[in-house]
């Protein structure tokens, strides 16, 4: 089962919804070239000391097991309300999704190849960043081999 997000030392907390921790939902490693996949889906709500994100120009950073990714500040694309990032960083392939939801909230969807996963096992600790907000969350996922 999930466990509450933990508050970070930074000024502002990401706290996921208890009803979407568990949603880190595929981790694999592909035997024919070693390459590691994953995909995220979850929701967060930004904490009460929290002036907003904006990863248009904010850093994104997203920790899953040992692996981590920063997507740097202009690298996102807004389209409409949303935000969307697809390119590769330091060798991993991602495409990345930030969509508001509500006063503070959002859904969080990325898909990433070529992660280095290797020894990463339930309960993942799953780590995402936007500028000064930061929320970690401990989750099951499922884990083909």
């Amino acid at each position: 089962m999930s466990t509450p997000p933990s508050p970070s030392s930074s000024s502002a907390a990401i706290q996921a919804r208890k009803r979407t921790l568990r949603k880190l939902t595929y981790l694999s490693r592909v035997p024919s070239n070693l390459l590691d996949i994953l995909q995220l889906f979850s929701d967060f709500t930004l904490g009460q000391g929290s002036n907003g994100i904006n990863p248009l120009t904010e850093p994104v950073t997203l920790q899953v097991g040992s692996s981590t990714v920063t997507i740097p500040p202009g690298s996102f694309k807004a389209v409409g309300f949303s935000f969307y990032f697809t390119g590769t960083v330091l060798g991993v392939q991602l495409e990345v999704g930030i969509t508001p939801t509500g006063a503070k909230q959002y859904a969080f969807a990325a898909a990433a190849k070529g992660a280095n996963l290797t020894g990463t096992a339930n309960p993942v600790t799953v780590k995402l960043t936007i500028g000064n907000n930061t929320g970690t969350v401990s989750v099951n996922a499922l884990i083909v081999p």
